[in-house]
Order: C-alpha cells, then sequence, then structure tokens
C-alpha cells in the first residue's frame, strides 16, 4: 500500500493541476469564482483533490499560487499533498512542492521540494542560472551536482503551469524539462476530446499524454507506466483528472474544489 500512496502524492506534487469552469458544469456546482483576469491563471488560484486507489479514497492534495506572487509574469506555485487518517496508520505522507515560474523568459526560476514520506525525509532545491544555462541540484543542504540546461527549460511543476498558455495542442508541443540530473524533451500527445465527470461537474476536455523521447514517462520515469491528464477544452487547458496506469493497478487525482479566473472561457 505505501507504494500506492507515493505514486498519489508523487502525481499531486509534480502535475496537480485541474481548472474548475467549463460549460458542462451546473451553475449551482461551480463554487466561488472570485477573481478576474484575462491570464489562464492567476494569483490567489486555489485547487483541491482527492487521491483515490481504483475505490479506495488514500489522500487528498491542494494546488496554490501565492497572492503576493505575481510580479511582472513571475508566479510562485505551491503544492501540497497528503495521506489522509487510515493511511496515516502505517505509512504518513506529508510533501510538499514549490516552482517560481518566469512567464515572460518561459523558464523556471527555481524548484523545490519537502518530502516526508513514511521514514524518508528528503528535502531538495533547484536551483537556474539562466545567464550561465545552469542548474544546481541541492539535496538535504549539499550541492549533488550541476548541469547544463538549454534556455526556455522548465521543472516538471512549472511546465504544466507554462502549458495552460498553448492554444492549439493539437500541435503536440514538446517542452524542455529538468529534474536537475538531466534535461527532457517532453512532447505532449494529444489523444482527442472526452466528455468526463468529476466530482466537480462535467467537463469538455482534450485527453493528452507527456512522454518523453524514449517514451518513457517524465513524471514516473517505470516502464510500463502511462499518465493520462484530461485538460478543460477552453482557455485555461488544466486538467480536471489524472490517470496512472500501472501494473499494480490505476491512481487517480480528482477535482473537488476549487476557485479560478472565471473570465477565460
Amino acid at each position: 500500500m505505501k507504494h500506492l500512496i507515493r505514486w498519489g502524492a508523487a502525481l499531486i506534487g509534480t502535475i496537480l493541476f485541474v481548472a474548475f469552469f467549463s460549460p458542462g458544469i451546473p451553475a449551482s456546482r461551480r463554487g466561488d469564482l472570485s477573481f478576474s483576469s484575462s491570464a489562464p491563471f492567476q494569483a490567489g488560484e486555489e485547487l483541491h483533490y482527492a487521491i483515490r486507489w481504483g475505490f479506495i479514497p488514500a489522500g487528498e492534495g491542494t494546488l496554490m499560487i501565492s497572492k503576493s506572487a505575481e510580479d511582472d509574469g513571475i508566479y510562485h506555485i505551491i503544492t501540497t499533498a497528503r495521506s489522509n487518517a487510515f493511511i496515516d496508520t502505517f505509512y504518513k505522507v506529508r510533501n510538499k512542492i514549490e516552482t517560481v515560474l518566469d512567464m515572460k523568459h518561459d523558464s523556471s526560476l527555481r524548484y523545490l521540494k519537502i518530502q516526508r514520506e513514511g521514514r524518508h525525509h528528503r528535502d531538495v532545491d533547484l536551483l537556474f542560472d539562466h545567464e550561465k544555462n545552469e542548474a544546481t541540484l541541492i539535496k538535504n543542504g549539499k550541492v549533488e551536482k550541476t548541469i547544463r540546461v538549454p534556455r526556455r527549460i522548465h521543472d516538471p511543476l512549472s511546465a504544466i503551469y507554462y502549458l495552460r498558455t498553448v492554444k492549439d495542442l493539437e500541435t503536440e508541443p514538446v517542452l524542455n524539462v529538468t529534474d536537475g540530473k538531466k534535461n527532457y524533451r517532453v512532447r505532449i500527445r494529444n489523444l482527442g476530446r472526452e466528455h468526463i465527470e468529476t466530482p466537480l461537474g462535467y467537463f469538455d476536455t482534450v485527453k493528452v499524454e507527456p512522454v518523453v523521447e524514449d517514451m518513457e514517462l517524465i513524471f514516473a520515469k517505470k516502464k510500463g507506466g502511462k499518465l493520462l491528464i484530461w485538460l478543460t477544452d477552453d482557455g485555461k487547458k488544466i486538467p480536471v483528472k489524472m490517470k496512472s496506469e500501472l501494473a499494480f493497478g490505476s491512481i487517480q487525482v480528482l477535482l473537488t474544489e476549487a476557485k479560478v479566473n472565471p473570465e477565460i472561457k
């Protein structure tokens, strides 16, 4: 069971991104849409998710943009993931990941990960020097390595937010992504449109799959694994559902509550 929770936490921590607005959602289920802006996302956006293994509730997560973070296209994005009370009794998960995204230069500025999974504790800090085209990986306070990175480089979380700005997913965009150990070219495969249901309502979506050049999953590099993401088929381009298909079953992340920019259709 602990492997299931770690997978769910990994999904939440790196690509926990679910939209709220969709014409298919009944008005009574639309929640609090209290912001206004022309951007696909903005400071103060807040999303809440449920993690399930099959029909078994396993935990929850949040994804938010700091209200004080928006400054000339720079966003401070924070995700958290935690196991529920039942799972806590044998494998407690309390994870937090942050990214600083520079939209103006299409790049990540910093990526931080704090993992608390059972007895496993790890702190990761990935710092970008865009003048030198370098990224330095620091683990538990010690520098592990520095690698060369291309221009317009993202970490796994900032890549998702930048993907939200892509207007035409049929072009199957390719993003440069790094985890501090290696650089990846990630292609967003377009698998077509689907009308799906979540705990928050119905969405018209575009189904995509992020893959790297060797066809392994960028966010869970295990052979035989597959990650599918359903993004709203509107201006926000945000997933309302995520599903990881593995040998031991499937893990789903679904939107349960959110408030986002209501003006982007």
